[in-house]
């Protein structure tokens, strides 16, 4: 009874409708194709220009030019996007311009992940915020993919990897991170988060043998040391 309340306030109903196709379904969907089109470290790391992206809005939006450090932190994050994707070679991209693409749209729509539902999560408990974020953002994606029509092979492999990615990957994540952000804020929020880049390069060389060239840690790096500042900053 008290899960549903949310739905007896007008602008609740209309913020978490926004949040479920725009942060939710926007998050999760581009960031598994930036994975596809790169691989998980890549996606991870250019998901985090979200806090670039955050500090200009704010500049738009408060009519002022950017701080010092707020110029640093913007210009490490171009040169290790531009990194990441060239390694320097002007004529060329390494990863794919659809890889770059969904990554910097994946970046764009954790902005709107963390910031649509910072009124809500006052009232109502992270997972109820996020089970009907997911369940909207699912039946919207569902009318335009109609998975039905899609043929898949079910094997132990393929369940075990929705098990994981579905109850692990979105359920708990993303749960969790709600849950955080509505106890020590978005800015805490952002730069603890920021070990997930971290995370998925590591269990990406262990578990999946990629390998990274000097110029992939480069660019990665320099990402996170502007996300990190920005955090420190804003701190």
């Amino acid at each position: 009874k008290d899960t549903f309340k949310i739905f007896k306030n007008k602008k609740d109903t209309i913020t978490l409708i926004l949040f479920g196709i725009f942060g939710m379904l926007a998050c999760q969907y581009s960031y598994l194709q930036a994975i596809y089109y790169t691989n998980a470290p890549t996606a991870t790391v250019l998901q985090f220009l979200s806090s670039v992206f955050i500090v200009i809005g704010i500049c738009i939006i408060e009519k002022r030019l950017p701080k010092k450090i707020e110029i640093f932190a913007v210009i490490t994050a171009v040169l290790g996007t531009f990194t990441l994707a060239t390694h320097f070679n002007l004529s060329s991209l390494v990863i794919t311009p659809l890889g770059l693409f969904w990554g910097i749209v994946a970046a764009l729509a954790v902005v709107l992940y963390s910031i649509l539902p910072l009124n809500i999560l006052k009232k109502y408990s992270s997972v109820v915020v996020t089970g009907f974020g997911m369940f909207i953002g699912g039946v919207v994606l569902t009318i335009i993919l109609r998975p039905w029509n899609i043929k898949v092979d079910f094997d132990f492999m393929t369940f075990f990897a929705l098990f994981s990615i579905t109850i692990i990957g979105t359920v708990l994540a993303f749960t969790s991170f709600l849950a955080g952000i509505s106890i020590i804020g978005p800015v805490k929020g952002s730069l603890i988060a920021g070990l997930e880049a971290i995370s998925s390069l590591f269990f990406s060389i262990i578990l999946l043998k990629e390998s990274f060239g000097f110029f992939d840690i480069l660019g990665m790096a320099l990402i996170l040391i502007a996300v990190t500042t920005l955090s420190l900053k804003k701190e």
